[in-house]
């Protein structure tokens, strides 16, 4: 583990560099993930499923959470999906774009194919920005007996108003775009559902936010930018919720949107949820 940990110093400052990003590169592989021989263990027996954000990639998302989860000994498997041509070069891919039904739609074939593949019931899942809300698109359309743990990082469970968009985005600022519709320019589709009030997340809360059988654990950061109100990120109250914030017990880790699968603290909490035995044997770090 403490390999892997000094692979997140490594990769963090090549991950910066690429957030927040808009066009998807395609890459030969993700370490630590897709390896189809791996089978399942006795104290990890499900495959943890990585599912990326809008206008991101499996390979800027995941680099560091997908060594992580390998080493502790998961078998890792992710996927680009909600791919959408972009509109200034059709040539390239912009990922997590697309409807987040038809991203459900993907997931669902994804995930399918990785429990064939490995002889499992059932996955967790790790969602991060709308890549959570995909996550819930899936298990609201029949793919609840399929996962046991949910782990949603900054996602905007209750819709968000993207109220830093135009500080991460001043060139379309500039232009006088407001925050909806720099998210729909730069997100797409997937953006325009994920604001307050979408049609999409209305019918995602019919009946309740969560599914019985599925263990779901909100993480969310108090320095949040994309997902605001950060407190959207937190799922209605519930025997199976847990909602924490990264800050919990560490006032001083400031982590912004986009670096939340590269911050240690919020990573730790992501194992910790995939495996409550990691969160009583190991101390969270806490940057000052």
């Amino acid at each position: 583990m403490r390999r892997a940990w000094r692979t997140v110093a490594l990769v963090t400052a090549t991950v910066a560099l690429l957030l927040p990003g808009r066009v998807a590169v395609a890459e030969p592989g993700l370490a630590g993930a897709n390896d189809w021989t791996c089978t399942p263990s006795a104290s990890h027996p499900r495959p943890v499923v990585l599912v990326h954000g809008s206008g991101s990639d499996i390979y800027r998302a995941f680099p560091v959470l997908a060594v992580l989860l390998r080493a502790e000994g998961y078998c890792v498997f992710a996927r680009n999906i909600g791919g959408v041509p972009a509109w200034y070069d059709p040539s390239k891919i912009v990922w997590g774009t697309a409807d987040i039904r038809r991203s459900g739609d993907e997931l669902r074939s994804f995930v399918d194919e990785v429990r064939a593949r490995t002889g499992s019931t059932q996955v967790d899942i790790v969602g991060h920005s709308s890549g959570g809300t995909v996550a819930r698109q899936y298990l609201k359309n029949g793919g609840a007996g399929a996962v046991r743990s949910l782990v949603l990082v900054s996602s905007a469970n209750n819709g968000t108003t993207f109220a830093g968009l135009r500080g991460l985005y001043p060139d379309l600022a500039s232009l006088g775009m407001r925050e909806d519709q720099i998210a729909g320019q730069v997100f797409g589709a997937a953006g325009t559902q994920m604001q307050v009030g979408s049609t999409l997340l209305a019918d995602l809360d019919a009946g309740g936010q969560t599914i019985a059988g599925v263990r779901y654990t909100a993480i969310a950061t108090r320095d949040d930018e994309v997902a605001t109100p950060p407190e959207t990120a937190f799922l209605a109250a519930a025997d199976n919720v847990r909602n924490v914030w990264v800050q919990d017990g560490c006032p001083t880790n400031r982590v912004a949107h986009g670096s939340m699968l590269i911050d240690p603290r919020a990573l730790h909490l992501v194992l910790a949820a995939l495996d409550p035995d990691y969160g009583r044997t190991h101390t969270p770090p806490c940057a000052s």
